[in-house]
């Protein structure tokens, strides 16, 4: 399972990528993968031996990594399966974590995806091909493709995944994942927020309010 908070380590050089979720990665030029931060569902404990690693990419309880023969490694919470590719899947060349799912970009230009799906985030569009780069969101995900044009899918709530029908020559993409104002136990505090994933899983929402009790943020 892990400590709760970890720290960064130090005299950590020879670094050539990093993620961050709720928790941090750094992948070495060696290949190598070197985590720290909130590790109580193990996610920043990468599995012993891991090597060869060319990207990296962290959420908020789970972690992948891209190896350079083309396959996909996760782990920390696998409750929906976010950190189990599927089998025989080859041919990545990039990856991204959503909260409680994956995506993976296959050389061929089509995008995989696996794990949670309440909002259909893992499952990418029928036809979907022609993509050069991939972004996990909360519940929703990106894709663009190689005309500059962006395709997304999944929840709908803030019109996340429906790009503006002007968009075009989009070099690069990026997904956030939501808040939503929450009542603070502190009197020192007006407002906070926390994550909303944690309101769309009842778990996790469970989780978060006994985590932010004890450290006097929200409720």
């Amino acid at each position: 399972m892990g400590s709760y908070w970890g720290t960064q380590p130090v005299n950590l050089d020879s670094v050539e990528g990093i993620a961050a979720g709720s928790h941090s990665l750094a992948l070495k030029n060696d290949g190598t993968v070197v985590a720290w931060g909130y590790n109580v569902i193990g996610p920043s404990t990468p599995p012993p031996g891991l090597v060869g690693i060319v990207a990296i990419s962290a959420s908020y309880h789970h972690s992948l990594a891209l190896k350079g023969d083309g396959t996909v490694v996760g782990w920390g919470d696998n409750g929906y399966g976010q950190c189990s590719p599927p089998t025989n899947l080859t041919g990545v060349v990039a990856i991204a974590a959503g909260p409680a799912f994956s995506l993976a970009l296959k050389e061929d230009g089509t995008v995989i995806g696996w794990g949670r799906n309440y909002e259909g985030e893992s499952t990418p569009p029928t036809n979907l091909t022609d993509v050069i780069a991939i972004a996990a969101g909360d519940a929703f995900a990106l894709a663009l493709k190689s005309d500059g044009t962006v395709v997304g899918w999944g929840d709908p709530y803030a019109g996340e995944n429906q790009p503006p029908s002007w968009l075009a020559q989009v070099e690069g993409i990026t997904a956030g994942f939501y808040s939503q104002p929450r009542t603070c136990l502190s009197s020192r505090q007006s407002s906070c927020h926390v994550d909303l994933y944690r309101v769309f899983d009842p778990d996790r929402s469970k989780l978060a309010a006994q985590f932010s009790e004890s450290d006097g943020f929200c409720n």
